[in-house]
């Protein structure tokens, strides 16, 4: 028996997981947990990390090593993406990263990202032709599948947590700060011509994906919680998107199944989707 250690610092959570590996190479789950660190906050404007974003990064980073040390795991795989990738103190954050806490945290590029979200959804999802989108705090990876290979895949640099900052999008916006919003997602996302009415189911993943999963589950009263290989159709997306931006910051957070940490973000997350979803065609 093998123990393994995982850990997946983006530019909004961190996720800690640990997998036990059988000598016949199945795997189970011991342990999991998610952060909202919010590195990205202010990456936009500034350039770099900010040390309140690297401190919240730390805090968890520690109790993650002290997890290490009491399960006695000896092998860990971390990465960093956009939020890092991005930032021109990424590599001294790193650094630092290693000194405090003895983990060794990589950078992948948005290609690797995209190639692992790609496996992830090929081996658990039982769809040949399809398009996966995994929308991060700073970027959202793109890959069109045909046949059950990668044929196209790219990384936008937009994401969730720099949307929100560039349009102000967190608290009441109006329908001129949408429109502005959506024409700039529509420019960046011209950026993968590949996708244009594709009419291909969407598989998405990350926060974003998951929180409208789980919102349109309680709007339509769905009995079971898991949300991996969940089906919404367009016309479900359309009455949420209509919802989340339209109403006020106050009433949008009661909006069943939207994760309180995520009410702020997710008018910018529901404006790559509906981008999405508007150059694809795609049903579902």
């Amino acid at each position: 028996m093998e123990k393994l250690a995982i850990i997946d610092m983006g530019s909004n959570s961190i996720r800690f997981v640990v997998m036990q590996i059988a000598d016949n190479q199945s795997y189970s789950l011991l342990y999991q947990e998610k952060e909202a660190i919010r590195l990205g906050h202010g990456l936009s404007q500034t350039g770099v990390i900010s040390e309140e974003g690297m401190q919240r990064a730390l805090t968890c980073l520690h109790v993650y090593k002290h997890i290490m040390e009491v399960m006695d795991i000896h092998e860990c795989r971390a990465v960093a993406t956009a939020a890092v990738r991005n930032a021109s103190n990424g590599e001294a954050f790193l650094k630092r990263i290693n000194a405090e806490t003895g983990i060794t945290m990589n950078v992948i590029t948005g290609e690797r990202e995209a190639y692992l979200g790609y496996l992830g959804v090929i081996n658990t999802i039982a769809l040949k032709d399809f398009l996966i989108f995994d929308l991060g705090g700073a970027s959202v990876e793109m890959t069109l599948v045909r046949d059950g290979e990668a044929v196209h895949s790219l990384s936008v640099p937009i994401g969730a947590v720099t949307l929100t900052e560039k349009f102000g999008t967190q608290g009441n916006p109006d329908s001129e700060a949408i429109a502005s919003l959506m024409k700039f997602v529509r420019k960046k996302m011209a950026a993968v011509p590949w996708i244009e009415d594709i009419q291909l189911p969407i598989v998405g993943i990350g926060g974003t994906a998951r929180n409208f999963a789980k919102m349109d589950q309680r709007a339509t009263n769905y009995e079971l919680s898991k949300l991996h290989n969940y089906i919404m159709p367009l016309e479900h997306f359309e009455n949420l998107y209509h919802e989340i931006t339209t109403r006020t910051s106050a009433n949008r957070k009661k909006i069943a199944g939207l994760s309180s940490e995520r009410s702020d973000l997710i008018v910018a997350g529901a404006a790559v989707i509906k981008t999405i979803f508007d150059m694809t065609g795609s049903p579902e």
